[in-house]
Formats: C-alpha cells, sequence, structure tokens
C-alpha cells in the first residue's frame, strides 16, 4: 500500500504523545544554564558599559528586552520539553536562548581572545533559528531539501567566521555600538 503525504505528516505526531518523558536532569540543567546566562548577560553588560560605553550609566531598556529575549526562548524551551517530550524543538528553543546570551557572556571574560570569540558567536543564534525554523513541529529535518538546507546555513556560518579571521580582514567594536564591523582594504564586508 503506497504511503501518501498526509499519512507521513501524521506519523510524527501520533507517536510524540507516546514518548517516555523528559528526565529532570536535563530540565533542571536547561533552567539553571538559562538563569545563569541571563544573571550573566546584566553583570557582564553592566561591567562594559560601566567601563567603556555610556560611563556607568546602565541602559536599562536597552538591556531588559535584551534579557528577556534569551530568557523567553529558554523557558519556552523548557515548557517544550516537558510538555512534548519527543519533540526536538525545545531543546533548540533552548540552545537559541543561551547562544542569545552567548557573545555578551563570552566578552565579559577579561582577555583579548575571547573578546575575538565572542564576536564569532553573533551568528549562532541565527543559524539556531533558522534550524528551529526549518525542523518545527517535530525538531527533526524530515526531508532531504531540509538537511541540504541547513547544511548550507551552518556552512555560511562557518565560513563567515572563519573569513574574519582571514588576513586582511580588519574587525572592530566602535563604541556605544553592540556590532562589530569587519572591513577590507577594498571597502566593508557583506
Amino acid at each position: 500500500m503506497p504511503v501518501t503525504e498526509a499519512a507521513d505528516l501524521t506519523a510524527p505526531a501520533a507517536t510524540a504523545n507516546r514518548a517516555p518523558a523528559v528526565t529532570q536532569r536535563a530540565v533542571l540543567l536547561a533552567a539553571l544554564a538559562g538563569a545563569a546566562a541571563a544573571v550573566l548577560e546584566v553583570l557582564a553588560s553592566y561591567r562594559l558599559w560601566h567601563t567603556h560605553v555610556w560611563a556607568g550609566r546602565v541602559d536599562l531598556s536597552f538591556l531588559i528586552p535584551i534579557t528577556a529575549v534569551g530568557v523567553s526562548f529558554v523557558a519556552a524551551g523548557i515548557f517544550g520539553m516537558v510538555r512534548r517530550p519527543a519533540s526536538r524543538v525545545g531543546a533548540l528553543m533552548v540552545a537559541a536562548g543561551l547562544a542569545w546570551f552567548a557573545p555578551v557572556a563570552i566578552q565579559a571574560i577579561p582577555l583579548g581572545i575571547f573578546w575575538s570569540l565572542s564576536s564569532q558567536f553573533q551568528t549562532l543564534f541565527l543559524v539556531l533559528l533558522a534550524h528551529l525554523f526549518v525542523s518545527f513541529p517535530t525538531g527533526r529535518l524530515r526531508t532531504q531539501w531540509d538537511r541540504n538546507a541547513m547544511v548550507g546555513v551552518y556552512a555560511w556560518a562557518a565560513l563567515t567566521t572563519v573569513a574574519t579571521f582571514l588576513p586582511g580582514t580588519r574587525c572592530f567594536q566602535a563604541s556605544g555600538r553592540s556590532s562589530t564591523t569587519c572591513s577590507t582594504s577594498s571597502g566593508p564586508l557583506t
């Protein structure tokens, strides 16, 4: 009997409800990592703003929404892990939330190499968000097109990261800005 597309699309939903529960350890670890990342985001932002950007004034109208984005991804991911344990969407949302915090958290370590690494983690959130959108609702890449699209996204992220380390590429963070600007001798990189 040939398999129709309708039966193929409903198969993951039917097996999702019979999956074993997510372990309490995984949920607790995700909650602790999210809380630690949010606290580190606030503390690191205060330290960076206090010493470099606005000479002591912390802009809460910027800090609160930025922190809320990461916390909302982690919280929604934990809810998804508990509510639909067979779906990997919850784990991807937690990973995206932690990746949202990664650039500032890594930049808070007062060594030059960590500042360089923090600029490389800026695209990680977008890559995980793309993975989340392509693999929704199961969290799995079901078709060959989905897998090829994600290979392209991950390759793009890796190649742009490597490109910033090439000779002749200068990257800097202007004071008062949260983004890194890279340019070559012939002009800005896009």
